[in-house]
């Protein structure tokens, strides 16, 4: 018995060991099988909380990213699924989709460019001017874009009277927010031919204090004078073009639409997504351009770069509020008979539409409007099939008169925003 029972450990002993070698090769194949049938990808991002803003959806701590692509949404499981280059562990910190711009305005800029758009007075623009004039030299155009009177603490807009002070040696142009008008200096509105006796420009203003002389302020038609500015290199804009582009990812804005782009710019976008750079993702809105529309979209779309390209068709039919320029149909407070201008005839602004939409091609249409029976002065049948933009000014309450306008825009296929005054 004391023999038997001195063996009977010996043979466990040597049993276990047998099954825990055959463990191990069995799990080592184990290991080697699951590494294989691992899915090569980019990128893993897991252990975080993230936020698909879909409504019946499985809690989602990890997502699997390949060729820019999210390919796989779900838990910790993703990581015996895929094999990354690179995994990052979130740390349980929140994730969510990036913001889509749906409108801006995106422009490179060159060296004489001031950034107005956080101005809070004319002071402070008069001021910028002139440092600009002292950096640039005697008889050098400066630009700029972003101011807005109702952010100035004179209360009023800026004249050519203070871009004279600022910088008398230098023909200034500086652009609204919005870009419906400008204010332009002495020198540059010399330079541009403009003066007192000028009549007002096709579908613009020049407006005029009550002695009948000019302020500077151009509406709608300040390219008269922004036309006379030396265009800058193509490098030169499409650097300052691609930091803008960039910057846009520091706000969580993902992708984009410009929306209003013309030909050069249509080159300079192309041109900062053609080296491969990782930027947002960006749909361009194409100025209408008349009979060479469809070949500009034809000449894109044959070597659309990644990440990038055209969207609707643009069409300016009148002008906006802030200058004002918009097509009403009343006249302005103040105004005897000025009540704005369609930016062309009625019969061409129907066959643009009609062209981009026998081309297949959407519209996005610039209309401003006191109230919907300014739309329909336009064929209906274009409407029907196109999609317009509208702002519509009343001086009523919204439930009085908001409810039947939006209704039977939206019958017409079109959006609109209200604004109460």
């Amino acid at each position: 018995m004391a023999f038997n029972n001195e063996r009977k450990p010996g043979l466990k002993q040597r049993a276990l060991k047998r099954l825990t070698a055959a463990l191990v090769v069995s799990l080592g194949h184990f290991a080697i099988d699951s590494y294989a049938e691992k899915t090569p990808i980019d990128l893993l991002l897991h252990n975080g909380t993230v936020f698909t803003g879909a409504d019946a959806i499985e809690p989602v701590s990890a997502i699997a990213v390949h060729h820019g692509k999210i390919i796989a949404l779900g838990d910790h499981s993703l990581i015996n699924l895929y094999q990354p280059n690179k995994k990052i562990d979130l740390g349980c910190r929140f994730i969510m989709p990036g913001f889509n711009d749906s409108h801006l305005h995106l422009e490179g800029q060159s060296s004489r460019y001031i950034d107005l758009n956080k101005v809070t007075s004319v002071s402070e623009i008069m001021r910028l001017v002139t440092a600009k004039a002292e950096n640039l030299g005697d008889g050098e155009w400066i630009t700029g874009y972003g101011w807005s009177e109702d952010a100035l603490a004179e209360g009023r807009k800026p004249t050519k009277t203070d871009l004279d002070i600022a910088a008398p040696n230098n023909p200034v142009v500086l652009t609204r927010a919005g870009a419906h008008s400008a204010v332009a200096s002495s020198t540059a509105l010399k330079l541009a031919g403009i003066t007192a006796a000028s009549p007002n420009p096709e579908g613009g203003v020049f407006e005029k204090n009550a002695a009948g002389k000019l302020t500077g302020i151009i509406r709608e038609r300040h390219g008269l004078v922004t036309s006379l500015v030396p265009p800058p290199s193509d490098a030169e804009i499409q650097a300052s073009l691609k930091t803008q582009v960039r910057a846009l990812f520091e706000l969580g804005i993902t992708s984009y639409t410009n929306a209003s782009t013309d030909p050069r710019e249509l080159a300079q976008f192309a041109g900062i997504y053609s080296d491969g750079s990782t930027l947002p993702r960006g749909s361009l809105q194409l100025l209408w351009q008349g009979d060479n529309t469809l070949a500009l979209y034809r000449d894109f779309a044959s070597q659309e770069p990644s990440r990038l390209r055209l969207g609707a068709v643009k069409i300016f039919a009148d002008g906006g509020f802030t200058g004002p320029a918009a097509f009403t149909t009343k006249p302005y407070k103040g105004e005897a008979t000025y009540r704005g201008s369609l930016n062309m005839p009625k019969s061409e602004l129907q066959n643009a539409i009609s062209v981009a939409h026998g081309a297949g091609l959407q519209t996005r249409m610039h209309t401003k409007a006191t109230h919907v029976a300014q739309f329909h002065r336009f064929d209906s049948t274009l409407a029907r099939f196109e999609h317009h933009a509208l702002q519509i000014v009343t001086a009523a309450p919204y439930n009085a008169i908001g409810d039947s306008v939006l209704y039977q825009l939206s019958l017409m296929g079109a959006t609109a925003s209200t604004t109460h005054l």
